[in-house]
């Protein structure tokens, strides 16, 4: 018995000093062959046509299942109407499913969808709305039908309107509360100051808008001109190219415009504190980066990689594994985006030890600005990137609705080639001059969501000036 614990002791001793997990060693011993898939090209493997009402259309033909999957992409959002109305767009596309049609009711149109097997997944992002329908290929003329009139024709019902105004505030109270997004938002208050994202929601305006309301704003977002699409699956490229000319047809245009005001530069470095009862800290570091496409996003994905992304990742490796300060952090780039880019990096940890996940998190960056950066860390880095990026979007369905989507921000349709091409191609001198050029920590907000009783916020001032920020 005084054996085993004696072996058990030198184990638990072996782990704590060692400065990898033993998760972390075994990935690293991990060889696998190169996934073998050919990266598919507009022109040749995908149809893309824009029609003459200035839709953006990518089609893929794929006839293993009698299934049609049809996902629109709509300009639009929070980031497009004013301030405190960030809520709205939720409340848009929830009524415009369930608030009823000029040729179905609400009821009509509900048992529609569920008796012929139609799905019909909404979403409303801060920059852009998401509709996807998902339909056997038999029903192709009915979908098309629900489809037209869900997008183009909706009357906002006002009993289905009040419904789903109870639920959305209901849901909000429910989000806000939890700390995790309580920090998403007030990133967003500071990353995006000036723009309507930076704003809280205001709960009266979604008690007082009315159907005629809805409908203004669904005139500014649905038109076709704001429009990309991706079909897949089990349909005939000519007949579903003349039925999709007549659904999003240029008379469904109007003259209305979007604009979109642009968020503040963060110009200095600053703590933004937020008060939440909470027994841990939450903390993002951000930063402004540009946005849409460039020749650098690719090193990026690199950079964001060896940051922060898997178990080897520099801050992975030190906050998670070696100091076991948080279970979840991470780091990475985000540039789709028609306002900025913006740099996040992670961390959830004990309220006494946030100022050490701090540290070691703005270490890791400082790391990286130096090029403090190894060549086993580029290789594994790539390795990861290109199998994992191959395993999520090997399939026809998944890869082209994220070409109809970058293709909304300004990405070429010949992305994801390059993106593998130039992940493969990059040295370490590249991924050190990106480093330096891109991570800038003199210009880093710090936002930190938890308890002042627990946390000392002394401690947090050598990060830079702290300001108490009420959301």
């Amino acid at each position: 018995m005084k054996k085993i614990l004696l072996i058990l002791t030198l184990s638990l001793v072996s782990i704590v000093n060692s400065k990898e997990s033993p998760m972390a060693r075994e990935i690293k011993k991990m060889k696998f062959k190169p996934l073998q898939w050919t990266v598919p090209t507009v022109g040749k493997d995908i149809e893309k046509l824009t029609l003459p009402s200035g839709t953006t259309v990518y089609l893929k033909e794929n006839h293993d299942l009698p299934l049609v999957e049809i996902t629109v992409y709509v300009k639009g959002g929070a980031a497009y109407l004013g301030h405190g109305e960030k809520l709205i767009p939720e409340l848009l596309v929830n009524s415009m499913v369930k608030g009823g049609t000029s040729s179905f009711k609400p009821e009509e149109i509900i048992d529609s969808i569920e008796i012929n097997a139609i799905r019909i997944d909404q979403r409303a992002e801060d920059e852009y709305i998401t509709y996807t329908f998902t339909f056997q290929t038999k029903y192709t003329p009915l979908a098309l039908k629900i489809m037209d009139e869900i997008l183009f024709y909706p009357t906002f019902c006002e009993e289905e309107v009040e419904k789903e105004k109870a639920k959305i505030e209901d849901n909000w109270e429910r989000y806000i509360e939890d700390a995790n997004n309580l920090l998403n938002e007030a990133t967003k208050k500071i990353v995006f100051s000036g723009n309507p994202l930076s704003t809280k929601p205001n709960l009266e305006k979604i008690k007082n808008i009315r159907g005629t309301h809805l409908k203004e704003i669904h005139g500014l977002f649905f038109q076709p001109k704001n429009m990309v699409i991706s079909v897949v699956g089990d349909f005939n490229g000519e007949a579903l190219k003349e039925q999709l000319k007549n659904v999003f047809s240029e008379d469904k245009n109007n003259a209305k415009e979007l604009t979109l005001i642009k968020p503040g530069e963060l110009a200095q470095r600053k703590v933004y504190f937020v008060q939440k009862n909470v027994p841990q800290g939450y903390i993002y570091f951000v930063q402004d980066i540009p946005s849409g496409y460039f020749e650098e996003v690719y090193p990026l994905i690199l950079v964001g990689d060896i940051l922060g992304g898997g178990f080897n990742s520099k801050i992975v490796s030190k906050v998670r594994n070696e100091l076991g300060l948080a279970y979840d952090t991470y780091a990475y780039f985000s540039t789709l985006s028609n306002m900025k880019g913006v740099f996040y990096a992670f961390s959830a940890t004990r309220s006494d030890a946030l100022d050490q996940a701090i540290y070691h998190i703005e270490d890791a960056i400082k790391q990286m600005i130096e090029g403090n950066i190894t060549q086993a860390e580029l290789d594994f880095s790539k390795e990861s990137i290109l199998s994992s990026t191959v395993t999520s979007i090997r399939s026809d369905w998944a890869f082209v609705q994220r070409l109809a989507l970058r293709s909304l921000f300004g990405y070429p349709d010949d992305y994801f080639v390059r993106l593998r091409e130039h992940i493969s191609n990059q040295n370490l001198n590249d991924i050190k001059r990106v480093s330096s050029t891109y991570l800038k920590l003199d210009k880093m907000a710090i936002i930190v969501v938890g308890d002042s009783t627990q946390i000392d916020l002394k401690k947090l001032e050598k990060f830079g000036t702290i300001e108490i920020l009420e959301y």
